[in-house]
């Protein structure tokens, strides 16, 4: 009898087949239909996947997909709750702006600081640490415009009371930042200008001039004929750089070329009252032509 079952115990081990994803002696091969060898290969990058595997190779291969599922089924979640939260901003800096027109500036700083908490998730950055760089080259770059308008809004809030001073401070280095990468650069300058007879913390708005103008691409040129950044003949050939050179190829190839080339130019004009006057004629006509052809003082 114990004969008998040594035989049959060989018998048993000789007719088991080696499974073809593991290699190991299985009593029996559990076949995978086309979908799930299908979603194995997609979803788990799992190549020449066989037609049948032992029971271990089996559970393994539904625990993995199941575990795949889930992952995804967690990405989509939270893309959608990002699409959400997105498209929620509109909202929160209408409100702001809302109720900022009418001082109701605790309210206003309440949706302004949800409106950057919304981005910070988004960019998944710290708070405070949300960059210009962030919205480079992107289709979300108008968002510069309303990122500047809110810290501007937001300084004007904190300067009323010595209780805000870091607040106003952050908010003057991230204006800084912000504030050149969008056309209403001059506006908000000039903006600062006036506001400063008011303010009761003239620091911080000279702060915001001081970075912003360091950050700002200069157009070299026509700052040292012109003397100042803020002349009407520079702001038109800067609106002329930014809303039409930078909108082609071509257009940033020469931008980069002029950036390239105008320093030592702009080091002789400094140097020359005579230079400086032909110059500014000379500029003067280029931007009126410019003017006359793209419309750039009503944009």
């Amino acid at each position: 009898a114990l004969r008998r079952c040594r035989l049959g115990e060989t018998t048993t081990m000789s007719e088991a087949k080696a499974c073809p994803h593991c290699g190991k002696p299985a009593p029996e091969l559990l076949r995978l239909d086309a979908d799930m060898r299908g979603r194995l290969s997609s979803d788990l990058g799992i190549r020449n996947v066989p037609e049948s595997v032992c029971a271990s190779c089996y559970a393994s291969f539904g625990n993995q997909l199941s575990s795949a599922a889930n992952k995804r089924s967690k990405r989509i979640a939270k893309e959608q709750h990002r699409l959400n939260l997105w498209r929620s901003r509109v909202h929160l800096i209408r409100e702001a702006r809302e109720r900022f027109a009418i001082k109701d500036f605790p309210g206003a700083v309440v949706n302004y600081e949800k409106y950057f908490r919304v981005l910070e998730i988004i960019y998944e950055v710290k708070p405070n640490e949300i960059k210009a760089a962030h919205f480079n080259n992107s289709a979300r770059s108008k968002e510069l415009v309303v990122i500047a308008s809110a810290y501007w809004d937001l300084m004007r809030i904190y300067d009323q009371s010595k209780r805000f001073i870091k607040r106003l401070e952050q908010c003057a280095d991230k204006l800084g930042e912000f504030l050149p990468y969008t056309p209403m650069y001059a506006e908000i300058i000039r903006k600062i200008d006036d506001y400063r007879k008011v303010a009761k913390n003239k620091e911080a708005f000279d702060k915001v001039v001081k970075i912003a103008g360091k950050n700002r691409k200069r157009c070299f040129i026509a700052t040292a004929a012109f003397e100042s950044p803020s002349a009407p003949t520079v702001e038109l050939l800067t609106k002329y750089r930014d809303e039409v050179l930078e909108r082609d190829l071509l257009g940033r190839a020469f931008a980069r070329l002029y950036y390239f080339s105008s320093p030592p130019v702009a080091k002789v004009l400094d140097q020359s009252e005579i230079l400086r006057k032909i110059t500014r004629k000379a500029l003067v006509r280029l931007a009126q032509k410019l003017d006359e052809k793209y419309s750039l003082k009503s944009r």
